[in-house]
């Protein structure tokens, strides 16, 4: 899942064709039936949509000619940019079969790299997508699209000092509305909210003549968290409006106005605004707590399960939600946290580690909590200041 940077400075890359949302509006897993009778697809009522046979027409030309780079590349974009619009993991499956001659060759390109970083950023695999960014830059120093990259893995990964580098250089490359709204990002999670806030209304102010819907949707979105965060709700909420209208279907927006909405009691928005989305897990477990629908919990709860069975620990964050949230077991809800925590460092992923440490009453966990946000300077009315007395080891 993705989710999301919902934000954060690896939403910048919706703007660009080639990357993946986070992980919140990332679908589940492929998942084995529990019996004969489950219904696992449902075919289509009617004939292929024009996207779906162009996919499939690159696939049978790959498949005819596997090691023609320039197609393997554009075919494994094609099918990132339809991973994030869809919430279809399988897409990402696609892009990697697409790259598979190069997908283990240690000196690929720079163009293989920034987009196998790019699927392993996906996948949770962050530090060979780290490596592979670094020795793309180091080849190509002016490769945009993989400093866009670098800065946003370490601003997920909490390294801020390393993202403001990747961020400098970035800014010799890109256009000014990315490099402002890259820098307000980096500067939301690390003491200057208000400042970041002020810069990025008055960039979607001065919007300059040309700039892509995606990235004012992205601009709009990020906005729209940082308000929030402060407390500001009534411009959070017109921000937010403004980029569901540039995007209704983008599925890290959608998670991250459905959390808007709900921190606001607004249930039935968020029921009406997720429907159709059942099949991505972030997406359903925002409808179970806008519901309380018992069948979709157990859903999520059987798919959640299965995942870690399978051992696959990419929804951690929202495994830690549902686990505290639906089943009431915070014990294992900040098990899930702090796991999640080696992972990526977030604001969801601090408040999920503060909320289940909090509903566990763990003090060391508190504690990491407390040391994070004073050590960054995260801004986050949702957290409160963590206790430090009264709770137990």
């Amino acid at each position: 899942m993705y989710p999301r940077l919902s934000i954060r400075v690896a939403a910048a890359i919706l703007a660009l064709p080639c990357l993946v949302a986070d992980a919140a509006g990332t679908a589940d897993a492929p998942r084995r039936p529990q019996s004969d009778s489950e219904i696992v697809a449902k075919l289509r009522p009617g004939a292929l949509p024009a996207s779906e046979r162009e996919s499939r027409q690159w696939r049978l030309d790959l498949e005819r000619n596997p090691t023609n780079l320039p197609l393997a590349l554009a075919s494994a974009r094609r099918s990132v940019q339809r991973a994030r619009d869809e919430a279809d993991p399988r897409q990402l499956g696609a892009a990697m079969a697409a790259l598979a001659p190069w997908w283990s060759d240690n000196e690929p390109g720079p163009e293989v790299r920034v987009l196998r970083a790019i699927i392993r950023q996906s996948l949770h695999e962050f530090e060979p997508a780290i490596r592979d960014l670094e020795a793309a830059v180091q080849g190509s120093p002016r490769h945009a699209q993989a400093w866009l990259t670098l800065c946003s893995l370490h601003t997920l990964r909490g390294n801020f000092a390393s993202a403001r580098g990747a961020a400098l250089q970035l800014g010799k490359l890109s256009d000014p509305f990315t490099t402002l709204a890259v820098a307000a990002q980096i500067g939301s999670l690390t003491g200057h909210a208000a400042q970041a806030q002020s810069s990025l209304t008055q960039l979607l102010e001065s919007e300059p003549a040309g700039t892509p819907p995606e990235l004012r949707r992205w601009a709009e979105t990020l906005t729209a968290e940082i308000a929030d965060r402060r407390g500001d709700f009534d411009a959070a909420g017109n921000h937010f409006r403004k980029a569901i209208r540039l995007g209704p279907r983008d599925p890290y927006l959608l998670a991250t106005y459905s959390d808007f909405l709900l921190d606001r009691g607004h249930r039935g928005e968020v029921a009406d605004l997720l429907q159709g989305w059942d099949h991505a897990d972030g997406l359903l477990l925002r409808q179970v707590e806008a519901t309380g629908n018992p069948a979709l919990a157990r859903e999520l709860g059987d798919r959640l399960d299965s995942a870690f069975a399978r051992g696959d620990k990419l929804h951690l964050r929202e495994a830690a939600r549902f686990e505290l949230r639906i089943r009431h077991r915070p014990g294992r809800a900040l098990t899930l946290a702090l796991e999640n925590w080696d992972l990526q460092r977030e604001p969801a992923d601090v408040r999920i580690l503060f909320e289940a440490a909090t509903a566990a009453r763990d003090r060391k966990a508190l504690e990491t909590v407390r040391t994070w946000m004073e050590s960054t300077g995260l801004e986050d009315i949702h957290i409160p200041h963590p206790p430090t007395q009264n709770h137990r080891e």
